[in-house]
């Protein structure tokens, strides 16, 4: 940058300072006893980044490295403007992102000093701000010059603005109630489509404002082509696959099931990994798995078929399908085992405590070796003479929502209510109930915090509201949110929400948690009398 350049950036340095100390929103401003902690905060991180700026461009003018951000991008009078929106869009960003943190403070307190709400406020409200505070940045990316597209890339460009309005008008639930609004999000299409979308990161952009502006949702997002491409690279079957039921293939990969299919059950291939042992076995998306190694998967859920696929890590390195074809016909393929190497989530440890036996066990995190592991650890601490369980699922943030379900079903009896799922559309509210038995009778106490959330909230609801046993601890995270993945045309991806948990007795995980029915561990007189008084007030 040259030093007239640098001259109009130190000038306009106090001015944006000024504008973003006066400008803080008001319910930073409005309560006198409130210290000028925010006022101070936008004047000093405006003047901060100032600072960089100048800094930068005076290594620039001195030959120093590091300081050519605006060198080359236009003649002189462009870099005023370009330096000019930079700031102004800078200014603008801090002043939206501390609006977006406020509301996870509360200034209700006798001596004005902020009080803390608490972290899945602030989380989330930091995610949203975050996705504007992109927007901002790539907004100001625009400034930089680029070579028009070719006609077929525009057309693909507008066609990812349109796939992903689809997808989200016809998909998406407003669990938190933030004013979607369907008409406004049409609007948000109709300006996307309008700009200049002069590269694939353009059109990116131009999503990515969508969602911010249209949702509101902390967790709804786009992932770039590589990034999501990294994703997809992870194996839960060990063969390549991504497997799913009717329902779920038609939903992710936009297209009917084969015309020659027969019936809906089964699994379906709903898309496998390049150069994986299904690729080499000739599997095709639409593929639809009958058997594993002689198995019929008739009422296999998804997830219980992956970690078939995946095998036990034992000697047997194949696996067999029976596969019907999209186009009808059944054959037999055998595919090679890759190594999936994944760790333990389960420990357990028997401990006897006031004459009490207490088998503990651990759970971290819910992964494809969830089930199995506390099934075998269940059985051990059993074999030891414990008379109690404690399941402690403190600081456990979730995982699969599916081993989620699968762990609840070891303690719940037949026709129990795991949890119910609403979802936008037809689909509704859905149950999700236990077939049984369970592997256990024993009493059982679950150990929670305000780091136990989504998968394990589900369980923890599952245990309490059936009955089943009993909460100790402070009350969980809050996290009830269903999302979905979508791939889209060009090879990016949209994570979704479609939409919410709720537990057997209809409490609303998201953003309200589960509250335990004890501080901590409770004797067995406090267990037996809060099960009786529970399987009383459900008649």
């Amino acid at each position: 940058m040259n030093r007239p350049a640098t001259t109009f950036v130190g000038c306009l340095c106090p001015v944006v300072k000024r504008f973003a100390r006066s400008n803080a929103p008001k319910a930073f401003r409005q309560k006198p006893r409130t210290p000028p902690f925010w006022g101070r905060l936008h004047g000093c991180v405006a003047e901060d980044l100032c600072c960089r700026l100048i800094c930068s461009s005076r290594k620039t003018s001195t030959g120093g490295s590091g300081g050519n951000s605006f060198q080359g991008l236009v003649e002189p009078l462009d870099k005023f403007l370009s330096t000019g929106l930079l700031l102004a869009g800078l200014a603008a960003f801090i002043l939206d992102f501390t609006a977006m943190v406020q509301p996870a403070f509360s200034f209700e307190t006798r001596s004005g000093s902020i009080a803390f709400r608490g972290m899945p406020d602030i989380e989330e409200h930091l995610k949203q701000g975050l996705k504007h505070a992109e927007v901002a940045v790539d907004t100001m990316i625009d400034i930089v010059p680029a070579g028009e597209p070719s006609a077929e890339e525009s057309k693909q460009y507008r066609k990812l603005i349109e796939e992903v309005w689809e997808v989200v008008d016809a998909n998406y639930m407003d669990a938190r109630d933030t004013g979607f609004s369907k008409k406004e999000w049409a609007t948000l299409r109709d300006e996307a489509s309008a700009k200049p979308l002069r590269s694939r990161q353009a059109a990116y952009r131009a999503v990515k404002e969508m969602l911010a502006r249209g949702l509101r949702d902390p967790y709804s997002r786009l992932i770039p082509l590589e990034e999501f491409d990294a994703m997809r690279k992870y194996d839960m079957t060990g063969v390549g696959l991504n497997v799913g039921t009717a329902d779920d293939y038609v939903k992710n990969t936009a297209s009917p099931l084969p015309r020659n299919s027969r019936g809906t059950d089964g699994i379906w291939v709903m898309g496998l990994m390049k150069d994986s042992p299904a690729d080499g076995a000739g599997m095709l998306q639409g593929d639809r798995i009958l058997e594993i190694d002689g198995r019929s998967l008739e009422n296999t859920s998804p997830f219980k078929a992956s970690v078939m696929l995946k095998g036990d890590g034992g000697d047997n390195d194949s696996v067999t399908l029976k596969v019907q074809r999209p186009e009808g016909k059944i054959e037999d393929l055998s595919l090679k085992r890759q190594s999936v190497t994944i760790p333990s989530p389960v420990k357990g440890n028997l401990q006897v405590v006031g004459g009490r036996r207490l088998g503990f066990l651990q759970l971290t995190s819910f992964n494809a070796r969830a089930q199995e592991d506390l099934v075998k650890t269940v059985k051990e601490v059993e074999s030891k003479a414990a008379t109690e369980l404690v399941l402690d699922l403190r600081d456990n943030r979730g995982g699969l929502v599916q081993e989620g379900v699968e762990v609840a079903k070891l303690f719940l009896p037949g026709d129990s209510t795991i949890v119910i799922t609403q979802e936008s559309g037809a689909k509704g509210q859905t149950r999700i109930v236990t077939p049984g038995p369970p592997i256990t009778d024993l009493p059982l106490t679950v150990l929670v915090n305000q780091n136990t959330a989504s998968a394990s909230e589900i369980l923890a609801g599952a245990i309490k509201d059936n009955c089943r046993g009993v909460l100790a601890g402070s009350k969980t995270y809050g996290k009830g949110l269903i999302q979905s993945v979508y791939a889209l045309s060009d090879g990016s991806g949209l994570v979704l929400t479609i939409g919410k948990y709720m537990t057997p007795g209809m409490v609303d995980i998201d953003r309200e948690g589960i509250q335990p029915d004890f501080k901590r561990i409770p004797s067995m007189k406090g267990i037996e009398t809060t099960i009786q008084a529970c399987k009383a007030s459900r008649g």
